[in-house]
């Protein structure tokens, strides 16, 4: 797997895990997560369509940004996916806690 996929998977992993802490306690909040994570990617995609150092509009990426930010759905079942949602939100909790 090229590093760039990587970096793609992994960023829209920890956005999904960062849109738990505002979709908490929601029935389908993973589920929705994901879903917004995954069309950011979508987004980003077709805006970086035009420019000129960007190939073409990059399906391979969409796909691998949705099955990044689609690990959160095993955050549960995982150990290793569960701690980095768990260490994720307590960083993101002190953050916000020192702009307030």
């Amino acid at each position: 797997l090229p590093i760039a996929l990587l970096w793609h998977l992994s960023f829209y992993f920890l956005l999904a895990g960062a849109l738990l802490l505002h979709f908490h306690g929601k029935k389908y909040g993973h589920l929705e997560a994901v879903i917004i994570a995954g069309l950011t990617g979508v987004l980003l995609e077709v805006l970086q369509h035009p420019l000129p150092h960007r190939s073409s509009f990059q399906i391979l990426d969409v796909v691998v940004n949705f099955i990044g930010a689609s690990l959160v759905m095993f955050e549960r079942r995982i150990p290793v996916i569960h701690r980095v949602v768990e260490f994720e939100d307590k960083l993101l909790e002190r953050f916000v806690k020192k702009r307030d």
